[in-house]
């Protein structure tokens, strides 16, 4: 029996493992339609005590459908993406344990890559190759909108979108953002938990020259020099290739989840000691700005701070009969 059974439709984020308690005893959600009475008999605690201790799903359990697909045996499929390996498959319908709520938080950034082009038409630079008959640079994707409902680019569903050339360094044209309202180094004045030891002139310049080792290579040991992405700056699209945690390597036959963010250009700048922003080409400045204030980035969507929540929304059960105790009419209605 399906927890939340229904149609599925692209966009969905699903699970095919039961959420489990930290104890580690899985609990189907079809379990929530029990009377409360045989729920707590069952598992020794409320329906709320658990809910609010269940653990998050493992990264290689959770799904976001693609689409439905062909039927297999007679029973329906889906085809789904896992976003943190950038695999796709096909999973049976009852193979779906639970549905999933997506909510993405305040990501500090510390790398995102600059687009060259995105939008309804194929940019001027690959018009041009395409003119002289000569290879492009860089690969025009066809991506789409996950939520069109919450989307920054005036309801576009399909786009191609195209990364800035490559640097030195990576498969794409990596950045390493600040936020120009905390420069660096700012932090190991304010935060005493930096200067237990020693006197502060000393511990400051060792923390300068961790940073500095850390921030030539695009890292940030500290966690706030980055930039600060809110969610409404943020829109989802699917078709992009995978890129691996570091975005130093890209697969283009294994096309993923990806995040698009809408920045203005005052709240930011470039970490000057990174070895990736000397290596960038053609400046800094990506392509894809829509105006003078604001431009568009790239990151994976494994990269944004994010979580899941467990979808209780169960459809109406309608009438119950008293001949199954536990659940109702809810094995009767799942079937239809």
């Amino acid at each position: 029996m399906i927890a939340n059974a229904g149609p599925y439709s692209e966009g969905d984020w699903v699970a095919i493992e039961h959420p489990k308690t930290p104890e580690g005893r899985s609990v189907p959600l079809k379990d929530f339609r029990m009377w409360d009475l045989a729920f707590e008999t069952k598992y020794g605690r409320t329906k709320n005590e658990i809910g609010e201790h269940l653990e998050p799903h493992d990264p290689q359990d959770i799904f976001i459908v693609m689409r439905p697909t062909t039927r297999k045996g007679g029973k329906k499929r889906l085809k789904v993406l896992n976003p943190y390996t950038g695999k796709s498959q096909a999973i049976f319908n009852e193979q779906v344990k639970s549905r999933l709520s997506l909510k993405i938080m305040n990501t500090n950034l510390d790398r995102w890559i600059l687009l060259n082009q995105f939008g309804e038409s194929v940019s001027p630079t690959l018009r041009q190759h395409i003119k002289d008959n000569t290879p492009s640079p860089m690969p025009t994707h066809k991506v789409k909108l996950i939520d069109k409902n919450n989307s920054f680019f005036n309801g576009l569903d399909e786009m191609d979108f195209q990364f800035h050339e490559a640097s030195y360094f990576g498969a794409a044209c990596l950045m390493c953002p600040q936020n120009a309202y905390t420069p660096l180094g700012q932090r190991l004045m304010t935060d005493p938990e930096n200067f237990r030891n020693g006197t502060d002139i000393q511990n400051a310049e060792v923390e300068d020259m961790v940073q500095t080792l850390m921030q030539s290579l695009g890292m940030n040991g500290k966690g706030g020099d980055g930039y600060t992405v809110i969610p409404n700056d943020v829109q989802l699209v699917m078709g992009v290739p995978h890129f691996n945690r570091n975005l130093t390597k890209s697969y283009t036959s294994k096309p993923s989840l990806g995040a698009l963010i809408r920045a203005k250009t005052s709240n930011f700048k470039y970490n000057d000691r990174s070895l990736y922003n000397k290596q960038a080409p053609n400046g800094l400045e990506t392509m894809s700005a829509e105006d003078g204030e604001h431009q568009i980035f790239y990151a994976p969507f494994s990269n944004m701070n994010h979580h899941f929540e467990q979808d209780f929304n169960f459809e109406s059960m309608g009438g119950l009969f008293a001949n199954y105790p536990e659940y109702g009419a809810a094995h009767l209605l799942e079937s239809l």
